[in-house]
């Protein structure tokens, strides 16, 4: 990333009251710096010469990770992961490839982790590709979409469909080819250095069609050569340690691009973020169109905001916004606008338009109104769970809540941990941040069971973000929102030695759930 420019500053200051059309006014400069300069760049699909026989070597070798994580270096990246094709390697490559990771994030001072790009490489034999993060161990499923998705949700990761349009492709058949698939994050909606028309579409449609869907989108290079890797990147805000961008990409908290970045808050939310409110909205909104190192210089020229009510015109082939703002053309800038919301609106993004390229964020959703909502919390007992009722975390400003439920069924210790379940509520969504399972026991004393085990329903193992209470949240979706499923979590804490007998088991959750059940 590189540094703002002065001049730049003094010239934002000077438009600091500069009141545009539809309602738009610049604001400060200071906050607009303050939040451009945390956010970073990566680059989530790039291969190397473990994609041995690709086409793009020409029957030669592919470059090295080292080679490919110094050219991301050099470009102002903060991170890649390495996506090579399950098609063209074997288990013990990859985990070779693993080793190459190591050393290169040790020579290049960036993070260098881990994918895959699985699918059928064969001219006519392919269903399309999958994007593979935050694997425990290499995949090769059978050749149908949904068996990619499972086979890497059972690997403890989460993916990405690769290029879902690929049309431009010497084979046709690198296109996704099943979209009634479920289990999967999002898609690459920029790719190679270009904008999917067609990805667009697609997403709006998921996102317009389905109302309780929670589809990202990504930007990527798929770089198969070092002159290629960061054409197309993703923004994340704040740190970026493997944890924290994995993190980012799961739950949407990013921004697409080729080069410029434009990012935007509502209600002091940022993206990928809820806003429960029942009123208009303020959108900060931020920009810098030479946001990586050695870019092309370029100006804003346009800002397009969109929601699931945008309507889809045949003219054009495309979603139009729901309002546009011509701002000054600047290379930095920030400025205000307003929208209204209705009971319908369930999403915002934004898309900036440069001279040098095109930005695409991920939504800040919307949720219409306030209420109770809750998960289920069931226990084993040595024969099947049982039902201990809804734990009220409801807080409709989205602040955390610490609820202690005492334990009605006596845990049974199964391999020495005592299992639980949370299980969402249909109507509700719940953001967790931290489970605890105490005990009191007969001399009065409490004793803390250790969380060992949390795995996601769909998102696998989700440990990390249970243990602390850190703002690092899981998303758990009711039925409602998940395609008729509602999604769990199985926690497993460590259980008591055989001479301790506890008086009262004490379940603790915190986190926050937003939505009315009986809206």
């Amino acid at each position: 990333m590189k540094p703002i420019h002065v001049m730049t500053a003094i010239l934002i200051g000077a438009l600091a009251f500069l009141v545009l059309p539809s309602g738009t006014s610049f604001v400060s400069a200071a906050s607009a710096f303050t939040e451009l300069q945390y956010w970073h760049a990566g680059d989530q699909h790039v291969h190397s010469e473990y994609s041995s026989w690709d086409a793009s070597y020409g029957g030669g070798e592919g470059p090295t990770v080292e080679q490919q994580a110094q050219a991301a270096e050099d470009k102002g990246l903060s991170w890649i992961i390495m996506t090579d094709h399950n098609a063209m390697m074997t288990a013990q490559d990859w985990s070779d490839e693993g080793v190459d990771c190591q050393a290169a994030e040790a020579s290049t001072g960036i993070k260098v982790m881990l994918g895959l790009e699985v699918g059928n490489c064969y001219p006519y034999f392919s269903f399309g590709h999958y994007l593979a993060y935050d694997i425990d161990y290499y995949v090769n499923p059978p050749n149908d979409c949904q068996s990619m998705i499972n086979a890497v949700n059972q690997a403890g990761g989460f993916g990405f469909i690769a290029h879902p349009f690929a049309f431009n492709y010497l084979w046709l058949d690198f296109y996704w080819h099943d979209w009634d698939v479920t289990g999967y994050k999002g898609m690459e909606i920029m790719h190679a250095g270009t904008v999917s028309i067609a990805a667009i579409n697609k997403w709006h449609d998921i996102l317009k069609n389905n109302p309780s869907a929670r589809v990202f989108g990504i930007g990527n290079s798929d770089a198969h050569l070092p002159g290629q890797v960061g054409n197309t990147v993703t923004y994340k805000y704040g740190s970026v340690s493997a944890y924290d961008v994995y993190f980012a990409l799961r739950n949407g908290e990013s921004i697409m691009s080729n080069g410029p970045l434009i990012t935007f808050k509502m209600g002091g939310t940022r993206i990928g973020g809820t806003v429960s409110t029942t009123s208009a909205q303020t959108l900060d909104i931020a920009w810098d169109a030479q946001h990586l190192e050695g870019q092309q210089s370029g100006v804003i020229q346009k800002i397009e905001v969109y929601t699931n009510e945008s309507s889809y015109s045949y003219w054009y082939g495309r979603y139009l916004p729901v309002k546009t703002i011509i701002p000054s053309q600047t290379e930095t800038g920030y400025t205000t606008t307003t929208i209204s919301v209705t009971a319908q609106t369930r999403y915002v993004r934004l898309k900036g338009i440069f001279s040098n390229g095109e930005s695409y964020t991920n939504p800040i959703w919307i949720n219409y109104g306030s209420g109770g909502g809750c998960p289920y919390l069931q226990v084993w007992d040595g024969s099947d769970y049982v039902d201990e009722g809804l734990l009220d975390i409801h807080n409709a400003e989205g602040v955390d809540v610490t609820y202690e439920h005492t334990v009605m069924t006596v845990p049974e210790p199964v391999n020495g941990a005592y299992q639980f379940r949370l299980i969402e509520h249909p109507k509700t969504i719940s953001d967790i941040d931290q489970v605890q399972l105490r005990a009191i026991l007969e001399d009065g004393t409490v004793q803390e069971f250790p969380l060992i085990s949390a795995r996601h329903s769909e998102d696998g193992n989700v440990l990390d973000l249970l243990l602390k209470s850190d703002d690092r949240r899981i998303v758990e979706q009711g039925a409602d929102h998940n395609g008729g499923v509602s999604q769990s979590i199985d926690l497993r804490f460590a259980a008591l030695g055989p001479h301790r007998e506890p008086v009262a088991f004490i379940f603790t959750i915190e986190g926050c759930n937003m939505i009315c059940k009986t809206c």
